[in-house]
Order: structure tokens, then C-alpha cells, then sequence
């Protein structure tokens, strides 16, 4: 039982590690057109704004003392977990971080 349990988590992991690779080359397509459409000058628009909601993140949760950004447990306890949460808000995620990206200056 261990040996099987052993060898589902090591696929699952290896799953993972090729989406992380695939999420990676996508992202650094988009970067590229974004880049390409908008200019340098875009970018460090956006970076400004990242710089800025980042600051205010990180002060906003001080009077929590909360010094970093973690999942509850409820998104997943495991790996599996995480997965089938993942899958369930994927769509809806790109949305809202499309809709934050578009508002700190994106074009």
C-alpha cells in the first residue's frame, strides 16, 4: 500500500512539475507580446503599481502581524487538495487578475 501511494504521489508531483513548466513558457509568451505591444514604458507602469499594491498588502496586514501571503487550509490540505481547487477556480482567477493587471496600468 505504501508503494503504491508512493508512486501515485510521485506522478502527481511530476504532473505538477510539467504544468508548472507549460504555466511558465505561457506566461513568458504573454510577457513577450505584452512587451511588444505596450513598450518599456508600460512595464515600469506596471511594475510601479505591483511595487505599490504589494506595499500596501503587506501594511494592511501588519496590524494582523501577517508578514507573508499563505492559502487557508480549506483551498487543500494535500496536493490533491490544491489540485481540484485549483481546476474548480481556475477560469475566474485569470479573470480577476486580468481585471487587477488592466487597473494598475496594463493596456
Amino acid at each position: 500500500e505504501r508503494a503504491v501511494a508512493a508512486a501515485v504521489r510521485l506522478k502527481l508531483y511530476s504532473k505538477l512539475g510539467h504544468a508548472q513548466v507549460e504555466d511558465r513558457r505561457n506566461y513568458d509568451i504573454a510577457w513577450e507580446g505584452y512587451v511588444n505591444h505596450c513598450g518599456e514604458a508600460a512595464v515600469e507602469t506596471l511594475y510601479a503599481n505591483l511595487r505599490s499594491l504589494s506595499n500596501h498588502v503587506f501594511s494592511s496586514n501588519s496590524r494582523f502581524n501577517v508578514d507573508s501571503l499563505a492559502h487557508p487550509v480549506s483551498v487543500g490540505a494535500d496536493l490533491d487538495g490544491m489540485m481540484r481547487t485549483a481546476m474548480k477556480f481556475n477560469d475566474i482567477m485569470h479573470e480577476v487578475v486580468r481585471m487587477l493587471v488592466m487597473n494598475m496600468g496594463a493596456r
